[in-house]
C-alpha cells in the first residue's frame, strides 16, 4: 500500500469513537482558537479585503470554496493562531476545509471533531517527514535552510480533514490525498524570510491551503487523479514541499495511536512563536515593577539565532506581516500596555510617536550557542532573556525557555477560553461559546457554520464603515 492509501483508511475509518477523551477536547479547543482568530483578523483591513476577494473571485464567503478560502485566510492572517512542534501553523487551513466540506455533507459536529482532529495528524506527520526547516550545527540552530516551506503540511491536513468530513469512500479519499500533494504550493519560506516589507501571504496564503485540500476531495470523488506515490518518492512532495530531511516512515508510525493535536501550540498573542516568549517576559516584567513606558530607557531582547534575521530586526514595520514578526514593534506594544489582539496593528498604534520611541529602544542580541539545550521536539533551542533598563538606571531581567510559552505553562484549554472571552464580543460569545460547548452533539454544523459566517460578515462591514480606533498610550 502507498501511504495515500495507508492514510485513506485512516480518514475513512475513524470516527469520534476512535478518539481519546482529551484528543477530543483538544480539537474542540483548536476549533474555538482558530474560529476566534478569524474573527479578530475580520477587525483589520486585510481581512476585509480577504471577504471582498473571495466575493470578487466569484466563490463568497458561504459558498463551499469562498468559505475553506476565507475562513483559513482570516485565521492565519494575524499569527494568532496554533503552531504546531515543527513550526507550521495547521488549525487555519484544516479547520476550514472542514468546515466548508462538512457543511456541504451536512456532518454532525462529532464528524467535525473527528475530521479536525485527522487532518492535524497528517499534517503534522507530512511536517515531521519533511524536516526542520532550520538549520542546525551540532543539534543548534544557526539559521534557516536555504530552501524551505511549511505550505505542504496545510494543504495535506486540509485534504485528510476533507476527506473525512466529506465521508469519502477509501478510494476517493486515497485520490485526495495524491491531488492535493500534487497541488500544494511551491515553498516560499526561504524568500519570504529575506524581505523586509513582509508581503501579506507571509510563508503561504492559509486561505489558499485549505481551498487546495477541500477541492482536491471535491475532485476526488469526480474521478480526478495524481501520481499515486506522490508521497512515498523521496522526490515527490516531501522534495517539492521543501523538505530538508525527508523521512516518510514517520507519515504512518503509530498512526491511530499518536494523536498530534494533544501537542498544538496555542499562543495568547497575535505575534510569532518565536518572539511569544519574550513578549511574556516583558508583559510579566512591566506588570510586576509597575513600569510606564517613560520609565522605560532600553529593552534588550536575547533570543536564539532563529528570530535573529531581519525581519524580527526591522524597527520600522510597515505592512501587517512586519508588524507581527517584528520585535521591536511586538515589545512596544506589550510595554505600552495596549491589550493583545488586532489593536496592535492598528495606523493609531504603529504610527503613534510613543510607539515608536519604544521600538526604537529595543535592542535584540543573539543567545550563545553554549546556552542552548535539547527540547522534547527538535533541536536544541537558547533561553529567551528580556531586560529592561529604567530611565534610573535600575535594570530588571528575566528568561524563559521558548518551549514553554504562556499557554503551556497553564491549561492550554483554559487559556483559550480566556482567549475568547477577551477577543469575542458579547453577542458573539452569546451566539457561538453555547454551541461549540455541545459541538459534539450537534446533528448538523450547518447552524454553527451560518452563526461564524454571520459574525465575520458584520465584523468586517462593521470595521470598513467605522472610524480608525484611538488607542491611549500611558
Amino acid at each position: 500500500m502507498t501511504i495515500a492509501d495507508t492514510w485513506a483508511v485512516h480518514c475513512s475509518t475513524v470516527t469520534i469513537d476512535n478518539l481519546p477523551v482529551r484528543v477530543r477536547q483538544r480539537t474542540t479547543t483548536l476549533l474555538l482558537d482558530t474560529i476566534v482568530c478569524a474573527l479578530v483578523s475580520a477587525d483589520v483591513p486585510e481581512g476585509g479585503r480577504t471577504v471582498a476577494l473571495a466575493e470578487a473571485s466569484g466563490m463568497p464567503i458561504g459558498s463551499a470554496p469562498g468559505t475553506a478560502y476565507v475562513l483559513g485566510r482570516l485565521a492565519g492572517l494575524l499569527d494568532f493562531e496554533d503552531s504546531s512542534p515543527g513550526g507550521c501553523h495547521l488549525g487555519p487551513s484544516i479547520v476550514g476545509s472542514a468546515l466548508s466540506v462538512g457543511r456541504s455533507r451536512s456532518v454532525s459536529g462529532a464528524e467535525l471533531i473527528s475530521a479536525i482532529a485527522v487532518g492535524f495528524d497528517l499534517g503534522v506527520r507530512t511536517s515531521s517527514a519533511m524536516g526542520s526547516y532550520l538549520r542546525t550545527i551540532d543539534g543548534t540552530i544557526v539559521g534557516y535552510a536555504d530552501i524551505w516551506g511549511i505550505t505542504a503540511p496545510s494543504v495535506m491536513g486540509a485534504a485528510g480533514a476533507a476527506a473525512s468530513a466529506g465521508r469519502l469512500s477509501t478510494e476517493a479519499a486515497a485520490r485526495a490525498l495524491t491531488l492535493a500533494g500534487s497541488c500544494s504550493p511551491v515553498p516560499i519560506g526561504h524568500l519570504w524570510n529575506r524581505e523586509m516589507d513582509l508581503p501579506s501571504t507571509k510563508f503561504g496564503d492559509s486561505g489558499w491551503c485549505a481551498h487546495v485540500g477541500s477541492f482536491a476531495a471535491i475532485a476526488a470523488t469526480h474521478e480526478v487523479s495524481a501520481p499515486a506515490t506522490v508521497l512515498d518518492d523521496l522526490d515527490g512532495l516531501l522534495r517539492i514541499g521543501g523538505g530538508n530531511e525527508r523521512d516518510p516512515s514517520l507519515m504512518v508510525r503509530d498512526l491511530g495511536r499518536d494523536w498530534a493535536v494533544t501537542s498544538a501550540i496555542l499562543k495568547q498573542r497575535p505575534c510569532c512563536g518565536s518572539i511569544d516568549p519574550a513578549a511574556h517576559l516583558l508583559d510579566r516584567i512591566v506588570r510586576d515593577h509597575g513600569m510606564l513606558p517613560a520609565d522605560i530607557d532600553q529593552i534588550t531582547v536575547e533570543v536564539g539565532a532563529e528570530a535573529t534575521s531581519p525581519r524580527f530586526l526591522n524597527p520600522d514595520p510597515r505592512t501587517l506581516a512586519s508588524l507581527q514578526f517584528s520585535i521591536p514593534h511586538i515589545m512596544a506594544v506589550v510595554a505600552a500596555g495596549i491589550p493583545a489582539g488586532s489593536r496592535w496593528f492598528d495606523a493609531d498604534v504603529v504610527e503613534n510617536s510613543e510607539i515608536a520611541g519604544l521600538r526604537a529602544r529595543v535592542e535584540v542580541t543573539t543567545a550563545s550557542e553554549g546556552d542552548a539545550y535539547p527540547t522534547t521536539q527538535g533541536p536544541a533551542r537558547a533561553p529567551v532573556t528580556v531586560s529592561v533598563r529604567t530611565r534610573d538606571g535600575i535594570v530588571v531581567s528575566d528568561s524563559i525557555h521558548p518551549a514553554r510559552t504562556p499557554t503551556r505553562m497553564t491549561d492550554p484549554d483554559d487559556a483559550v477560553r480566556t482567549k475568547a472571552a477577551e477577543q469575542l464580543t458579547a453577542t458573539e460569545a452569546d451566539i457561538l461559546l453555547p454551541l461549540l460547548d455541545k459541538v459534539e452533539k450537534l446533528d448538523d454544523i450547518t447552524a454553527l457554520l451560518d452563526m461564524i459566517v454571520g459574525c465575520i460578515l458584520e465584523r468586517a462591514e462593521t470595521r470598513s464603515s467605522s472610524r480608525p480606533r484611538k488607542v491611549q498610550i500611558p
